[in-house]
């Protein structure tokens, strides 16, 4: 069995059926062998955040029902404020082998101003899934930048948080034993 992981860092407030799809798309078109979701512990630009071990618990309802993903908590174990160039190291060393990081599109313009670019540049390669694949290109003089074309799913946490907040269903945005943490724990109200 090779080691071949994609890591998918994020959020996860709450993870969703886009997130699960995407990452699927990006593993079977790259050959991944298997996805590993890392929430983050206390994301610093964000705010109205679930706290980690709840979100957690969504993370891994959902990991019990699918063999390709597991999970992480490198960066929840983390005491001090822990970045993305923090957990390439954990798992180069773990499984020394090359690292992936997944990202969306959305993410490409900002990725100029995380922690220690050019150092996490030369220890990953970033997959970024995007609606529509670009021409070959160079991301800002990175080579280590690969375009993966995936299905549009316009699912987005923000609009499930919303959804919840007016009484809406949330039905088939995200998957049943998340459905079910959020009700059970009257999570977003």
């Amino acid at each position: 069995m090779t080691n071949k992981i994609l890591l998918f860092g994020g959020t996860f407030n709450p993870i969703h059926n886009g997130h699960l799809i995407i990452a699927r798309e990006v593993a079977e078109e790259m050959g991944f062998d298997r996805i590993v979701l890392i929430p983050s512990a206390r994301p610093p630009t964000k705010r109205n955040v679930q706290d980690a071990q709840t979100r957690l618990i969504m993370i891994q309802s959902v990991v019990y029902q699918d063999p390709l993903f597991e999970w992480s908590v490198c960066e929840i174990e983390r005491e001090e404020k822990s970045y993305t160039i923090d957990s390439v190291k954990y798992f180069k060393e773990k499984y020394n082998n090359e690292v992936f990081w997944l990202i969306g599109e959305d993410n490409l313009l900002d990725l100029p101003k995380w922690h220690k670019i050019d150092e996490l540049m030369e220890l990953c390669t970033f997959v970024v899934a995007c609606p529509k694949k670009p021409s070959d290109v160079t991301y800002m003089g990175y080579k280590n930048v690969k375009f993966v074309e995936v299905t549009p799913i316009p699912i987005r946490s923000t609009m499930i948080r919303e959804k919840i907040k007016n009484n809406k269903s949330i039905k088939y945005l995200v998957p049943r034993s998340v459905e079910c943490i959020i009700k059970s724990q009257k999570l977003y109200k």
